[in-house]
C-alpha cells in the first residue's frame, strides 16, 4: 500500500503465495516505494541485492526467469 497526500491507505496490489515484490527497484538499486503488511500468517524470504546479482551472473536460466517474471508485471 502506499498513503495519499490525506495519510489514508491505497491499496495497490494484493500478493498470492509465490509472488516475487520489490524485484524492479532492487535491480535499479532503489528502495521499494510502497509499504507491504501481510494479512494472514506468512513466511517472507529476503534477497540481498549482491546476492542476487552474483546468482543472476552465474546462471543464465534464473536471468532469463526474472526478466520473464518482470516482464508479466
Amino acid at each position: 500500500f502506499q498513503l495519499s497526500p490525506r495519510g489514508d491507505e491505497q491499496i495497490l496490489h494484493l500478493f498470492a503465495p509465490g509472488d516475487a515484490m520489490g524485484e524492479a527497484a532492487m535491480f535499479a538499486g532503489g528502495t521499494f516505494p510502497a509499504h507491504a503488511q501481510a494479512i494472514e500468517d506468512c513466511r517472507l524470504l529476503v534477497v540481498w541485492r549482491d546476492c542476487l546479482l552474483r546468482a543472476i551472473r552465474d546462471d543464465a536460466e534464473l536471468a532469463v526467469g526474472m526478466m520473464a517474471g518482470l516482464s508479466a508485471k
